[in-house]
């Protein structure tokens, strides 16, 4: 079995950015984009849902002048964190899909949420028993970001987050990224079911996305 290090010396010397599932027909694809390439920060994967899926030819416009790297995205719509859907794999798949791939992070960033309230954590037995399922497969080793969740219309969001904040006192390397107080200063970027981003809402989520990289990669070069 190959070391950290040789898996991380092997993921160094791959060409990127590397993109997968661009062009694939099914509205329920991943959008998968890697690049392997070493710059100021990194090493960091960052997993979504279809909140994180606006504008992706902004993102990548924007990641051409980041100091991020190596980084992988990995959003799928319709995706939740533990509970796999007929057409999208979960939270917990992604991460280990990011491990087959030779990508072996130091830090992540968690954007999920939306389609757990869906698919019913309504209680906090049924929150810890998610939050934790992810977690034990992240392990300890590595900060995660996690996202707060924000929508203009009624919404379970409020109670998502108080979850989070809950699994942030049970697992220390959780740190709480906000979205949502800054997704509520501005209402006039989502769509009008309220969880989805018009077009320059998504361009400020991009924004948020890759600076939530960065602020999660110095959390961890400072430990």
């Amino acid at each position: 079995m190959l070391s950290r290090r040789q898996l991380l010396a092997a993921v160094a010397a791959l060409p990127g950015p590397i993109i997968f599932g661009e062009s694939a027909a099914h509205a329920a694809s991943p959008f998968v984009i890697q690049d392997n390439t070493v710059r100021e920060f990194g090493n960091v994967v960052y997993i979504g849902d279809s909140t994180s899926n606006g504008s992706r030819a902004n993102l990548r416009k924007q990641l051409e002048t980041t100091a991020l790297g190596p980084y992988r995205f990995d959003i799928g719509p319709g995706r939740a964190m533990i509970r796999p859907g007929r057409t999208m794999y979960s939270g917990v798949e992604a991460v280990r899909r990011s491990r087959l791939a030779g990508f072996v992070p130091e830090a992540y960033v968690v954007a999920l949420g939306a389609n757990d309230l869906k698919y019913g954590i309504a209680t906090a037995k049924i929150a810890r028993r998610t939050f934790d399922t992810l977690m034990g497969e992240i392990g300890t080793d590595c900060p995660v970001g996690f996202v707060t969740m924000y929508a203009t219309v009624p919404s379970g969001c409020r109670r998502y987050n108080r979850y989070l904040k809950q699994a942030a006192s049970r697992w220390p390397n959780i740190h709480i990224v906000d979205w949502a107080s800054l997704a509520n200063r501005h209402r006039n970027w989502h769509k009008p079911d309220g969880f989805h981003l018009n077009l320059h809402g998504s361009h400020q989520r991009n924004t948020f996305m890759i600076q939530s990289m960065i602020d999660i990669c110095r959390l961890r070069a400072a430990q």
